[in-house]
């Protein structure tokens, strides 16, 4: 396993490091959009904490739809 410093970064900046397949999800999102990656990005992180902003509190998440 890779060894990640937990030092916090300075401002408002997230370094991230993508599996191959979600890079390229990531980047035919971008293609699509006509954004840049690093917006994309954000967007779509942005978009995630508002539909599930506590998905760690059962009593609070909505009910997921399962892929069958």
């Amino acid at each position: 396993m890779a060894d990640y410093s937990t030092k916090p970064a300075p401002g408002n900046t997230v370094l991230i490091r993508l599996d191959d397949e979600t890079n390229r999800r990531l980047l035919k999102a971008r293609e699509r959009s006509g954004r840049s990656k690093s917006l994309e990005a954000l967007l779509r992180i942005q978009d995630h904490l508002s539909r599930f902003p506590d998905f760690y509190n059962s009593d609070l998440a909505e009910d997921m739809p399962t892929n069958k």
